[in-house]
């Protein structure tokens, strides 16, 4: 008689040889099931946890590296920048954009002149000088003649996103950089990027979720799960930059704006601070402090009270 045969099914796609480990995959799907499109990052730092910095997804049938934690982000995209500074060019978005442009293009000869055209046009706009500084509190200056219009309303914020919505419900916090503003621009009409250095505890208020691995990783920050502004400073109460805070990324693709999204977060956050006290609506019910995820992550819609401070 005849032994019954057992046939073994397997789920998912083997991992190459001294491929990262990861959870196991489904037929056709991968890993898809294991990121929600609610909280995708939280999934991330779930699978971190366990299987360590550096672990594999697939997406579909097709594999990817998950690098995670300063250390392991500043090997890849600093120490070894030329070799991680490709882009996948198997997307619908590439044939889309003709891979064209600097965001989706492969890192190359082209790349390099389309990145080299997008900074001169920036510092030809006045990235870098004081010009591009007028032109932020010039700008800056209808809002504030709006605010004051309006003031002591419930004001639909789409602008000032993170950092006051944390400075609304952390009010300490605010109080705080209120305080070393008011000490710092006592006698000046307008601030300028140059005050920041007198400003230890305001520059410490800044929100950009991204690469959130290393901005909320353990043993790299005072209070990695907080916002406070202290993860800035160092025990003499310096402005000091953290190793592990890489909101604009690193190496060869780190962003272009960078030098000037620094500029406007100090004069708008600064300017706004001085002259208004913002508060969260008591009938607002509890803040919720997850982000909506799309092609850069935001905070989702909120209504604060702005009330003009005596």
């Amino acid at each position: 008689m005849n032994e019954p045969q057992h046939k073994t099914l397997t789920f998912g796609s083997r991992r190459p040889k001294n491929f990262p480990p990861g959870p196991t995959t489904l037929p056709l799907l991968g890993n898809v099931l294991n990121l929600s499109m609610h909280n995708p990052l939280a999934d991330l730092e779930m699978l971190r946890r366990t299987y360590g910095n550096i672990y594999s997804l697939y997406i579909g049938r097709k594999p990817a590296v998950v690098v995670c934690g300063a250390k392991a982000l500043k090997e890849a995209l600093v120490n070894k920048a030329v070799d991680f500074a490709g882009r996948p060019q198997d997307m619908f978005l590439n044939h889309v954009t003709e891979r064209r442009g600097v965001l989706l293009s492969d890192y190359g000869p082209a790349w390099k002149e389309h990145r080299r055209f997008a900074l001169k046009s920036m510092r030809n706009f006045g990235l870098g000088k004081q010009s591009m500084e007028q032109r932020i509190l010039g700008e800056l200056q209808y809002t504030i003649d709006h605010l004051e219009k309006n003031a002591g309303t419930d004001t639909t914020s789409n602008t000032l996103l993170c950092g006051f919505l944390y400075l609304m419900t952390k009010p300490q916090i605010q109080e705080r950089c209120q305080e070393e503003i008011d000490r710092v621009m006592e006698g000046k009409d307008f601030v300028t990027f140059e005050d920041r250095h007198s400003m230890p505890y305001v520059q410490g208020t800044r929100i950009i979720p991204n690469l959130s691995s290393a901005l909320s990783e353990e043993g790299q920050w005072k209070f990695p799960h907080e916002f406070n502004p202290e993860n800035f400073l160092n025990h003499k109460g310096e402005f000091v930059k953290p190793d592990a805070f890489l909101p604009f990324s690193a190496g060869p693709r780190m962003c272009l704006g960078e030098s000037l999204a620094r500029m406007e977060i100090f004069l708008i956050t600064v300017s706004l601070l001085r002259k208004f006290r913002f508060v969260w609506p008591e009938d607002a019910g509890e803040p919720d402090y997850a982000p909506l995820f799309g092609f850069t992550l935001t905070p989702k819609p909120y209504n604060m009270k702005v009330e003009t401070r005596t």
